[in-house]
């Protein structure tokens, strides 16, 4: 009996020993993650009303795209020119201007790839 617990912990501690050096973040270097830098590579940042940010990256020459929020990511696919979406989330783009619905009670509206100005 105690050959088996032994033998567990012993695999146990064999099966985590590794998993500080896995790396799930898939966008670039993880050092630069956790250097402060969260912005992923080859990706466009939109600033929206309410002050919500989220990114793009085009994947599949742009038939889906990556959306990048600061908790989750999802994929959309294309739905038409300028439309993205995966049954629940739906983006817009043309060009610099996006809008995203997220579900039923989730938008992002008038969002730009350049911040919005606070000055007046």
């Amino acid at each position: 009996m105690s050959f088996k617990v032994t033998s567990y912990a012993a695999i146990l501690a064999l099966a985590t020993a590794g998993c500080g050096s896995i790396s799930v973040w898939p966008f670039g270097d993880d050092k630069e993650r956790t250097a402060g830098n969260v912005e992923p590579a080859n990706a466009t940042r939109y600033h929206c009303d309410g002050n919500k940010t989220f990114y793009v990256r085009p994947l599949n020459e742009s038939k889906s795209v990556w959306l990048i929020f600061p908790d989750r990511q999802v994929r959309l696919d294309s739905t038409g020119p300028g439309k993205y979406s995966n049954g629940i989330s739906v983006l817009t783009t043309d060009g610099t201007n996006a809008s995203l619905t997220d579900g039923p009670s989730i938008s992002y509206l008038n969002c730009s790839t350049q911040p919005k100005s606070t000055a007046k």
